[in-house]
C-alpha cells in the first residue's frame, strides 16, 4: 500500500511538472498586448491624417471653386476608413487583452497551488478567487444584502441625424458614383451601410417631389459652397 501511495504521489508530481511547464511556455500575451496597442496607435494616427488631409483638400476645393463631388467622396471614404479601423482595432484589443488577463489568472493559481498543501479544500480555492480571505462561517444566519436598486430610466436621446447628408455620406461611398469602383470601396460602403442600420435608422429616401440629378455639377455645386 506504501509503495502505490508513493507512485501515485510521484505521478502527481510529474503532472503537476508538465502542467507548470505547459502555462510557463505560453507566449507572452502581456507583451504582445503592448505591442498591439503600440500599432493600433500609430494605425490610427495614420487614419486620422489622411482623414485631416483629404477635408483640407475639400476646403481648398470649394475656396478654388471647383467640382467638389470627387474631393467629397475622398474625405468619405477615409473618414469610414477610419471609423472601421477604430472598430476592427478595438476588438482586436479587447481579445488579446481577454487573453492575457487569462494567462496572468493562470500563472497567479498556479503559483498560488504550488505553495499549498497537496490537498486544497474547496472553500480555500473559492476564497482565493474571490480575493477575500478565508473566514470561519457564523453559526447564525447571515441577514440577506438589500437588494441593488435598479433605476428604471429611460434610454438616452439620441437626435436624429440629418436625412439629406446621411444620405449624401452614403451616396459617396456608392462604387457607382464613382469612375473606377474598388473593392476597398465597396467594404467601406457595405461597412458603414451596416453601422448606420445598426446606429440608427437608415436615413429615409428622398420623396419623388424633392428628386434632383446628384450628376448636376450645379446640384453639387450648390450643395458643398
Amino acid at each position: 500500500m506504501s509503495d502505490d501511495k508513493d507512485e501515485d504521489q510521484e505521478g502527481l508530481k510529474y503532472l503537476e511538472r508538465q502542467c507548470s511547464a505547459q502555462i510557463e511556455a505560453q507566449p507572452d500575451l502581456e507583451h504582445q498586448l503592448s505591442l498591439e496597442r503600440e500599432a493600433v496607435t500609430q494605425r490610427l494616427w495614420l487614419g486620422f491624417h489622411n482623414s485631416a488631409a483629404a477635408i483640407a483638400h475639400l476646403y481648398r476645393e470649394r475656396c478654388h471653386g471647383s467640382e467638389l463631388w470627387l474631393p467629397f467622396q475622398t474625405a468619405a471614404g477615409t473618414v469610414t476608413a477610419l471609423y472601421k479601423d477604430s472598430n476592427e482595432c478595438i476588438r482586436r484589443l479587447s481579445d488579446i487583452g481577454l487573453q492575457a488577463g487569462l494567462q496572468k489568472r493562470n500563472k497567479e493559481v498556479l503559483s498560488w497551488a504550488s505553495r499549498r498543501r497537496h490537498n486544497i479544500r474547496r472553500e480555500e480555492l473559492i476564497a482565493y478567487l474571490a480575493g477575500r480571505p478565508l473566514s470561519r462561517p457564523h453559526r447564525s444566519s447571515p441577514r440577506s444584502s438589500p437588494r441593488p436598486k435598479i433605476l428604471h430610466e429611460g434610454q438616452p436621446v439620441v437626435p436624429s441625424p440629418h436625412e439629406d447628408n446621411l444620405n449624401t455620406f452614403i451616396e459617396a461611398l456608392s462604387a457607382r458614383r464613382r469612375p473606377s469602383p474598388t473593392q476597398g470601396l465597396h467594404e467601406l460602403n457595405s461597412f458603414i451601410s451596416s453601422e448606420f442600420a445598426r446606429h440608427c435608422k437608415r436615413p429615409a429616401a428622398t420623396s419623388p417631389s424633392h428628386d434632383v440629378n446628384m450628376d448636376s455639377p450645379t446640384h453639387k455645386r450648390c450643395r458643398y459652397m
